[in-house]
């Protein structure tokens, strides 16, 4: 009879150990639901074939910044002036259910942008990376102007909203942006 009520309770220990484990696990679980999302990999369907994107003008890469210092790039057919490294991206935006991203080009530059090549990598709130991908794209923006662009978003599922956007009401993980210019092409 002895040995019965000590295996009983023996028995009662195990099982609510093991039922304060499950308990604390199920509130980790609970925190960790918001970023875990099933991915699909898309396939490519037969007979289909990726636009190229053709770019007119001329191309003035980021990196050359750093050897302009407040000196005109020459090429045989444009005059690049240095204020061209001083434009960038602002105002990025995307609905919580748009497939589309929108952002503004800004040109301080004395020359029209005709297109540009930018890398976003899309980061949740801790800084950790998502997804980080590079558009290039044709566009028109004349000197000293700003134009909206809009761009094919990179949440195919839906599941992720800009933090500063409109809150969705289905539960979604939010991230934020960072852009980082490449290339701009210029006439």
């Amino acid at each position: 009879m002895n040995s019965r009520i000590t295996n009983l309770f023996n028995f009662c220990i195990i099982g609510s150990v093991l039922l304060v484990a499950c308990l604390l696990f199920s509130s980790q679980q609970l925190e960790a639901k918001k970023i875990k999302h099933s991915f699909t990999i898309a396939k490519e369907k037969k007979g289909v074939t990726k636009k190229n994107v053709e770019m007119t003008g001329c191309p003035i890469s980021m990196a050359d910044s750093l050897a302009a210092n407040n000196e005109s790039v020459h090429n045989t057919s444009t005059q690049i002036h240095p204020d061209i490294f001083q434009c960038g991206f602002a105002g990025y935006d995307k609905e919580p259910n748009s497939n589309i991203e929108s952002f503004i080009l800004i040109n301080k530059s004395g020359n029209t942008i005709t297109g540009y090549e930018v890398r976003i990598d899309y980061l949740d709130m801790q800084g950790r990376m998502l997804h980080s991908r590079v558009v290039k794209e044709p566009c028109e923006v004349p000197p000293h102007e700003t134009r909206r662009l809009d761009i094919k978003s990179w949440d195919t599922q839906r599941t992720y909203y800009y933090y500063l956007g409109n809150a969705p009401r289905k539960v979604a993980t939010p991230y934020q942006v960072n852009f980082t210019p490449l290339t701009f092409w210029v006439i």
